[in-house]
């Protein structure tokens, strides 16, 4: 149980570090909102899902191109340490601890055989982990048609560090950081005075502890519907003002990564495109969310 614990630490310094670096490139220097580490984490998700799915149309996602990848993330961490200040760095290390504690609970206490995972996630996986995208995969197994993006994000993980084991870790970060997101923002006395947004809030935390307390239940719907709650309450959220173009476009890159983890979720794109509309974003060639 230790070494799992020291997985989910390094796992959690790795993604939240990838998180912060495309949040500080891209978004943080041009947008007011203050990003808790648990979105960092969430979108470093995000980061390395789109990179392990455009990086499978050129290799095997196998465990030397992986370990590749997250050797260049180290790069990451330490670049966090030297630019950073030690009051982050000291919130980040402390959150990872605790995200790590509370993951390796979650995922001691699973017990159950989710039949999904061994007809078609897992041999997916393995498929992503032996070749490069195989067109028409549908056809060796119907199932392969309803994957989704988190097949990818699960690859990712197995690498020289983890070694299959860590196919298990993203879906358990997931839900973690998504849980200490939604209770963070209830207690937080930011938006006190915004009533439903505090309902809603309260409601998804609720959720979270009833319906998606079972690791066993985290196959390709639960990452989804946390991506979906995580971009409502971005929505609903007057301090994430949907006006900013930066802010725009991290809203439609989560919006799109919902559908591909769900095509049902499409009604996230759906809002983006409302958003683009209402919000006269197609005036502006930079606002298009490419």
């Amino acid at each position: 149980m230790t070494l799992v614990f020291i997985f989910f630490l390094v796992a959690s310094l790795l993604t939240i570090s990838i998180g912060n670096f495309f949040l500080t490139i891209f978004h943080k220097k041009k947008s007011d909102y203050n990003f808790s580490i648990s979105e960092e984490g969430l979108i470093g998700i995000i980061f390395i899902s789109l990179f392990g799915l455009i990086l499978n149309f050129i290799f095997k996602l196998d465990q030397v191109i992986t370990s590749l990848v997250f050797i260049f993330l180290l790069i990451f961490i330490f670049r966090i340490f030297k630019e950073n200040n030690f009051i982050y760095i000291k919130k980040l290390i402390f959150h990872s601890l605790i995200i790590s504690l509370i993951a390796t609970i979650f995922i001691a206490f699973d017990n159950v055989n989710r039949p999904d995972a061994g007809i078609y996630h897992l041999p997916y996986i393995r498929m992503i982990n032996e070749f490069k995208i195989i067109i028409g995969s549908a056809n060796l197994n119907p199932l392969f048609g309803a994957t989704s993006i988190f097949q990818y994000t699960s690859a990712m993980y197995n690498n020289i560090i983890f070694k299959d084991v860590g196919v298990t870790i993203p879906h358990a970060l997931v839900g973690v950081y998504c849980f200490e997101y939604f209770v963070r923002n209830f207690f937080s006395k930011e938006n006190n005075n915004d009533y439903f947004f505090k309902i809603f809030i309260f409601s998804v935390a609720s959720y979270l502890l009833i319906e998606m307390n079972r690791y066993s239940d985290y196959g390709n719907d639960n990452p989804g519907h946390l991506y979906f709650f995580y971009l409502t309450s971005l929505f609903l959220n007057k301090n994430f003002s949907l006006d900013n173009q930066r802010n725009f476009k991290l809203f439609a890159l989560i919006s799109l990564f919902c559908f591909l983890n769900r095509p049902f979720l499409i009604l996230s794109i759906l809002m983006t495109f409302y958003l683009w509309i209402s919000r006269k974003h197609y005036l502006t060639i930079f606002s298009f969310p490419f």
